[in-house]
């Protein structure tokens, strides 16, 4: 399990990622948590790595993948 906690969005507050099971959690800002099931890693790498995680987030994963609320 990889977690990043250091977010420079406004929108996101939290990310972690199981690379075995390729669930990427997601703590938003207003303190929704979501797992996303089947990301790929190179799309976790992608996110974190991204000028705005936010914009990222919305653009490649929202409504692109499976969720669950926790």
């Amino acid at each position: 399990m990889i977690t990043i906690e250091t977010i420079r969005s406004s929108m996101l507050k939290s990310i972690s990622y199981d690379e075995v099971e390729e669930v990427l959690t997601i703590i938003f800002a207003n303190g929704g948590e979501y797992n996303y099931f089947d990301v790929p890693k190179e799309i976790f790498n992608e996110l974190i790595n991204a000028e705005s995680e936010g914009k990222y987030f919305t653009a490649h994963i929202k409504n692109k993948y499976k969720y669950e609320k926790v």
